[in-house]
């Protein structure tokens, strides 16, 4: 079984994990949320169409659950400063929770809409080591885009890489507050290294038939019943 291997670049990281599988950062409104559309007491509406909400889409939890999640360590706080950017601090812990990347860095860089054109990062103490042959892949919690930033994308080959990485990020305009500990900031995924190749296959008129009758053959959690295939991250 492949392993991840946390090390710890100071004595407190031994304790104060900031990395854990991702199941266990579920938030709460997803939780809350009904699994069936309002109003609609049976599994199927009239016309035989399904009233399941996203709450029983398997591949939708799927996102949410895969691989790992960095989380903040510590309560941070974001104003706006004088010159209408925003400003992070937090208390004094010893170490950078959160630091400003330089803007000659991000020269050329697009910024998404509705954020602040300001790169900041999420810094880690803790080096991430994954066995021969994987990478790991650093994103955006998925699904949640009710998070006030978002976190950039990137690939780090960390079978060879033995430095902590830190995770790059922009604040979404108008939010000011605290972002309390707990919170997860970088879904960090496994990928092996291997040599693909793509194919286009002829269209097969039967097959298609049969998987979509296969398909329709269930009311309650097709895809999760026929198809699925449990993800474990521990």
């Amino acid at each position: 079984m492949p392993e991840i291997k946390l090390v710890p670049l100071t004595q407190l990281d031994t304790v104060n994990n900031s990395i854990k599988p991702a199941r266990l950062t579920i938030p709460n409104w997803y939780k809350q949320s009904p699994q069936k559309m309002r109003g609609c007491p049976n599994h199927l509406t009239a016309e035989g169409v399904s009233t399941a909400t996203y709450k029983q889409c398997a591949p939708f939890l799927d996102g949410m659950t895969l691989g790992y999640m960095a989380v903040l360590t510590s309560d941070i706080e974001v104003s706006i400063g004088e010159n209408g950017l925003p400003f992070i601090n937090h208390r004094d812990l010893g170490r950078s929770v959160v630091s400003l990347h330089s803007e000659e860095q991000w020269e050329g860089m697009e910024y998404p809409l509705f954020h602040y054109p300001v790169v900041f990062k999420w810094d880690q103490s803790l080096v991430i080591k994954t066995p021969k042959n994987y990478s790991l892949l650093f994103t955006h919690p998925m699904n949640r885009l009710d998070l006030p930033f978002t976190t950039i994308s990137g690939v780090v080959d960390t079978d060879s890489y033995e430095i902590a990485t830190h995770f790059p990020f922009w604040l979404k305009q108008g939010f000011t507050g605290i972002i309390k500990a707990g919170t997860p900031v970088c879904q960090i995924i496994p990928i092996p290294r291997e040599k693909w190749t793509s194919s286009l296959q002829e269209f097969d008129p039967v097959k298609n038939a049969i998987s979509h009758d296969n398909f329709r053959s269930n009311i309650v959690k097709t895809y999760k019943t026929l198809f699925w295939k449990k993800k474990q991250y521990d």
